[in-house]
């Protein structure tokens, strides 16, 4: 995908067109259980982690969160309340919608049954009973907008308490999360090399959601690793470290950090060295979570999203670069 320059965002789109109606094709009317239903996650996890370009062991609520593809089961659960719509709007004469008035009244909670299973998921989204569907059913354009929304805000709930967890995703800016708009860490911009942007890319979304390999993750899992940067010698290499305070990598941090202070400077009244640690680090990974306050223009927030782009990946290739060079 890198190889051929097409973006992230590009490659999501094409997996939202071909791929996902594939994944659940026919499953609005067999239900799958819970076991199929873990198998299909687990193959959509995957997928979508190829895509973004992070290992498998990225949080699952990050990959949700950029891609703004929600889990299986909330499309499985949109397609089954659509057409329980449909069986609605038919005329009551309609064998469906008898079985529907029928098994809804004689069956109890615990049945097997389609239409309990339904009801389960109307509750769920804290949508109307299923029997007040079937006397006035809404229209489908309206049920459809309805569903959406309850669907979105109910999955928004779920993935901003799981990333919460994550200490990680203290940068990924869950608050701005919403459903239907894909994240603005995989947008490439105006650029004439959409292939480096795309590589570019896939090292930010690496470090912010802290799966990007330094010293302090291989110590964790190698008792002959030393926490310690093997560029300075001096700290302990994490993501502050390396993004900020490792002094080999000073003078290609300091060039990328004159021009984000240039394109500021018009706006707030402080120098980004001035910040605390924190601010520093969220403007680096995500400058829409902070800046989006104080700035409306966008193609000025998505210039100093493409220079922090360009700052974490010089830092990644003189990193490697410069231990390549002492292992020789």
């Amino acid at each position: 995908m890198e190889k051929k320059g097409r973006d992230p965002s590009t490659a999501i789109q094409l997996f939202r067109t071909f791929v996902q109606p594939i994944l659940t094709y026919g499953l609005e009317v067999i239900l799958p259980t819970s076991q199929n239903l873990l198998k299909l996650e687990k193959n959509q996890k995957k997928l979508l982690k190829q895509i973004l370009s992070v290992p498998i062991s990225a949080p699952d609520s990050s990959i949700y969160i950029l891609s703004d593809i929600l889990p299986i089961e909330a499309q499985i659960d949109q397609k089954s309340l659509n057409l329980f719509n449909n069986i609605c709007n038919q005329n009551e004469e309609n064998l469906e919608k008898k079985i529907a008035r029928r098994q809804l009244i004689a069956k109890n909670e615990d049945s097997k049954s389609w239409f309990i299973a339904i009801k389960r998921v109307l509750f769920k989204y804290n949508l109307q009973s299923p029997i007040l569907l079937l006397n006035d059913p809404p229209t489908k354009h309206l049920w459809k907008k309805s569903v959406r929304i309850a669907i979105d805000r109910y999955w928004k709930n779920v993935l901003i308490q799981k990333s919460c967890t994550y200490k990680s995703l203290k940068y990924l800016g869950t608050s701005n999360f919403s459903p239907g708009n894909c994240h603005t860490l995989l947008s490439i911009g105006n650029t004439s090399d959409p292939t480096r942007e795309a590589v570019r890319i896939s090292v930010k979304l690496k470090v912010i959601t802290d799966t990007y390999i330094l010293q302090s993750h291989r110590s964790r899992y190698n008792l002959n690793e030393t926490p310690i940067c093997k560029l300075c010698d001096i700290d302990i290499e994490d993501r502050s470290h390396c993004l900020l305070k490792c002094k080999i990598l000073q003078c290609i941090r300091e060039r990328y950090l004159n021009q984000i202070d240039e394109f500021i400077s018009d706006f707030l009244n402080f120098r980004i060295r001035d910040i605390p640690t924190d601010d520093h680090m969220q403007i680096i990974l995500n400058c829409t979570v902070l800046l989006s306050r104080y700035i409306n223009d966008i193609h000025l927030i998505q210039r100093i999203e493409d220079i922090s782009r360009q700052l974490i990946y010089a830092l990644h290739v003189v990193r490697y670069r410069t231990l390549y060079i002492k292992k020789r």
